[in-house]
């Protein structure tokens, strides 16, 4: 009787993990978050109007939370200028990254 009761109560605390569906992968280096990346990086260079466009670098941390409304997927990414500028409308994998020497930082004097 005792090992009936244990089996059923092991039954019972272990369903929920059964029945939990699989979250879809958060890594960064995955190819399906890469190109979000790469397109929210396409669609931020269409709505400058000044400067150069930036080259998507890397994702630095993605994470998903759910509120009323659905899902929500964190997406903060790292990007670099270019040598494009924005007038050009070259898309940012045709353009040539920055030099630091080219950056604001190597024209501040000390």
């Amino acid at each position: 009787m005792k090992m009936k009761l244990c089996a059923l109560l092991l039954l019972v605390c272990l369903y929920p993990a059964w029945a939990l569906t699989p979250q879809p992968s958060l890594g960064c280096e995955d190819p399906a978050n890469l190109m979000v990346a790469r397109e929210a990086v396409d669609k931020i260079n269409a709505d400058r109007q000044e400067g150069y466009l930036f080259s998507f670098n890397l994702i630095n941390d993605l994470t998903q939370s759910e509120d009323a409304g659905g899902l929500m997927f964190n997406l903060p990414i790292g990007v670099m200028e270019t040598e494009c500028h924005v007038i050009s409308r070259n898309n940012q994998s045709q353009c040539e990254i920055k030099g630091i020497a080219g950056g604001p930082a190597a024209r501040r004097s000390w």
